[in-house]
């Protein structure tokens, strides 16, 4: 996953496209490396372990900022105080890993192999829909024990969240308060994953003015936005292709950054000022 104010970024600073858009000015500040990111899917999916040569040459060739443990998807499967798939997960996937020693991807060898190649410590992404409510805790105990930096803890990944699941909502609140226990300098972040009415889903605006009864359990919301797809894409020439990319991306962050926090500060009292996660 690669987070897309990186390719603002990116973009800006090649001087190969015309950015559709002003920015406003600002002082230069050193980028921060989380906006430089990726799902690593290293030993979940990708059958290679942290420490290996192929792995850390991967690394140090694309000098991720940051990268999310165990990934995305895999997450919501994975059990991360043993390193492995849950037990009754049966895919490929699971067989491979199972076929190495225990522990060989619990966070601990993580941040003794690649991890401690990354400008920022991991986004640990944990699992709140296939584990039992006390492995739910036992994760930040695992953490907590391995002695791993702990800056970002993300709850679950693109399962249907807030609102349109209320039993998400109450399953985040005593891993929350666990977590603002061992870890109070980390930052957390929900799922939202909302609007579409094909899947049953309520807009934003709903959504929004549901979460904010739960403000105090979360500091971010993640947004995985697959846009512009191929297609999008290839209606414009080559040459356009980064800014077609690079402006879908500005709209896309303005969008939901006002829909947030508009239902925000109009259902609780007081302003919030309310980060998302963009991906």
């Amino acid at each position: 996953m690669l987070l897309l104010a990186a390719l603002l970024s990116a973009t800006l600073s090649s001087g190969n496209a015309t950015p559709p858009f002003e920015l406003p000015p600002a002082p230069r500040a050193p980028l921060n490396p989380r906006l430089f990111s990726f799902s690593s899917y290293i030993g979940a999916v990708v059958n290679l372990t942290f420490d290996d040569a192929s792995v850390l040459a991967a690394i140090d060739l694309l000098q991720p900022g940051s990268l999310r443990y165990p990934g995305g998807s895999v997450a919501n499967s994975w059990n991360i105080t043993n390193g492995r798939w849950v037990d009754n997960e049966t895919n490929i996937y699971a067989q491979r890993t199972r076929a190495y020693p225990p522990g060989t991807f619990t966070p601990s060898k993580y941040m003794s192999g690649l991890g401690k190649r990354l400008r920022a410590a991991p986004i640990w992404n944990l699992n709140l829909m296939t584990l039992t409510p006390a492995q739910q805790l036992e994760q930040l105990d695992v953490l907590q024990a391995d002695g791993v930096p702990v800056h970002y803890l993300e709850l679950g990944n693109e399962i249907v969240g807030g609102c349109a699941k209320p039993d998400y909502l109450q399953t985040i609140i005593p891993v929350v308060k666990k977590a603002r226990t061992l870890f109070p300098q980390a930052k957390i972040a929900i799922i939202g994953y909302w609007y579409s009415y094909a899947q049953g889903l309520p807009d934003w605006w709903t959504c929004c003015t549901e979460l904010a009864k739960y403000r105090d359990y979360f500091d971010a919301i993640t947004v995985h936005q697959y846009a512009p797809s191929n297609q999008t894409i290839l209606l414009y020439p080559p040459d356009q292709w980064r800014t077609a990319t690079l402006g879908t991306a500005w709209a896309l962050l303005r969008y939901h950054a006002t829909i947030v926090h508009w239902a925000m500060i109009n259902t609780t009292q007081g302003e919030h000022s309310l980060p998302l996660s963009l991906s």
